[in-house]
């Protein structure tokens, strides 16, 4: 299937949706709800990796704010936010650009691979950007490109969803 098509809808929609919503906004569940629940897992993946590297990744980062929230809570971790919306993208690039352990990207969630090399990160966060892929095959290619991004053996994919009786 050509991705193409569907990468320009979902990039419209997603532009669309930001444009319309207030930055900060979470869909799921606050990181400082789950804090507590996740920190254990969160330390064993910044520190577990051999000397690897602290990088923190956040697939459709929309406008939420779990990424800044975690990288301020450990400050020798660097923070990748990738979205396929430009106009988002954008904004956070400039709204971000005064820390230099933030790399704003824009980005394919199908396409992780393009981000570099394997193991480049200890935490993939997906909040939400696994439902909002409509093809199997998608949330398939999304899912081996995450696997490919997180380090070994300590990487960490942190996944909030939302319920589905077809899953």
């Amino acid at each position: 299937a050509n991705s193409q098509p569907a990468a320009a809808a979902y990039e419209k929609h997603w532009s669309k949706w930001h444009a319309d919503h207030p930055a900060g906004s979470e869909w799921h569940v606050t990181y400082s709800d789950v804090r507590a629940i996740l920190a254990p897992y969160i330390q064993r993946a910044l520190e577990g990796n051999r000397g690897q590297g602290a990088r923190i990744v956040d697939v459709g980062c929309g406008s939420s704010n779990w990424g800044m929230e975690l990288l301020a809570e450990n400050s020798q971790a660097e923070l990748t936010l990738l979205d396929v919306s430009e106009s988002l993208v954008a904004e956070l690039q400039q709204r971000l650009a005064a820390d230099p352990r933030v790399q704003c990207v824009v980005g394919d969630c199908r396409q992780l691979r393009e981000l570099g090399e394997k193991g480049l990160a200890a935490i993939v966060l997906d909040k939400g950007t696994l439902d909002a892929l409509h093809e199997l095959d998608d949330k398939v290619q999304m899912l081996q490109g995450v696997a490919a991004l997180l380090q070994r053996p300590a990487g960490l994919l942190i996944s909030i969803s939302f319920a589905s009786a077809s899953r």
